[in-house]
C-alpha cells in the first residue's frame, strides 16, 4: 500500500467510517449499565479516549515511517478482531451490569 496512495487512503476512509458505527452501540450500552450514571461513564470512557488518541497521533507516525502502511493496516485489523472475539461473547452480561452500576442487589442474585 505505499505505492498506492489512494488505496490506503479508501482503507483508512472505510476503516473510520466502520468505526463511527460501533458509538450508538457504545452509547447505548453505556445508558443500559450506566442508568443514571451515563454521563459519568461517558466522561470516564472520553478521557480515555483522549488519552487514546494522543498516544495513537505519535505512534501511529512512528509505525508508519518504520513499518509502512501494509503493517499498520493489518495491524489494526487485528486489533478490531481481537476486540470482537473478546467482547461479543460477554454481551449478554450487559443485564447484569447494569443492576451493579445501579446497586440493585435483588437483580445480582437472580441473575446468578
Amino acid at each position: 500500500l505505499e505505492n498506492q496512495p489512494m488505496a490506503a487512503c479508501v482503507l483508512v476512509t472505510l476503516w473510520l467510517g466502520c468505526t463511527s458505527f460501533q458509538s450508538a452501540g457504545a452509547m447505548a450500552v453505556l445508558h443500559a449499565v450506566g442508568g443514571s450514571r451515563a454521563g459519568e461513564m461517558f466522561v470516564l470512557g472520553n478521557a480515555f479516549a483522549k488519552l487514546g488518541t494522543l498516544l495513537a497521533a505519535s505512534g501511529t507516525r512512528w509505525l508508519l515511517h518504520t513499518f509502512g502502511w501494509e503493517v499498520l493496516l493489518i495491524g489494526l485489523a487485528g486489533a478490531y478482531a481481537l476486540s470482537g472475539v473478546l467482547l461479543l461473547p460477554h454481551m449478554h452480561h450487559v443485564e447484569r451490569a447494569a443492576a451493579v452500576v445501579a446497586g440493585d442487589k435483588a437483580v445480582q442474585k437472580k441473575k446468578d
